[in-house]
């Protein structure tokens, strides 16, 4: 099994919105930047189900194994990515982490204090026909948007403006 299907074969062609391999966890949450996005790398902002984009921002204390946001309108919580569940390792490799994530914490913005954010994620996806080869007992060829190589997020105070790049930055294969 090829443990590391993201090379150059990848096109940058735009896509549209239904191609894009958004992982099946945050299909309900993703608007992409369609001018940012190809089959390669997507790149969007997180909306909430009720409309709403402010969220509080929590991430493991254990760098890189979950991040998550809780709508600040509904209260509806997203689950942006588990290093146990998500991506190349967990899915296809079966490679997930012995420590247990511990308590997440609460982000505040280091300018102002406010702990409203907006979220914009990006993923590296993998390329479908390397999944497909191989695809691993238990899945099946939709799967392939899961078993991306990279997550990443930033977030943008919704009081100041501040951003916090690289909020997330987790390399999953």
């Amino acid at each position: 099994m090829k443990l590391w299907p993201f090379g150059s074969k990848k096109s940058n062609a735009p896509v549209t919105c239904g191609e894009l391999p958004v992982p099946k966890c945050l299909k309900r949450y993703f608007v992409p930047e369609l001018g940012k996005c190809s089959m390669a790398e997507i790149t969007g902002d997180i909306r909430c189900t009720c409309g709403a984009m402010a969220f509080k921002a929590r991430r493991s204390e254990d760098v890189g194994l979950r991040f998550s946001l809780t709508c600040s309108s509904c209260g509806e919580d997203i689950l942006l990515f588990d290093a146990k569940q998500h991506g190349w390792d967990a899915l296809v490799c079966g490679i997930v982490p012995d420590d247990e994530a511990n308590d997440e914490t609460s982000e505040q913005c280091a300018k102002c204090g406010h702990e409203e954010f907006r979220a914009t994620v990006w993923i590296e996806a993998c390329e479908r026909e390397e999944f497909v080869e191989d695809i691993p007992e238990g899945l099946t060829e939709d799967d392939w948007v899961n078993a991306y190589g990279w997550f990443g997020a930033h977030l943008t105070c919704v009081q100041c403006g501040h951003r916090v790049r690289d909020w997330a930055d987790v390399e999953t294969a």
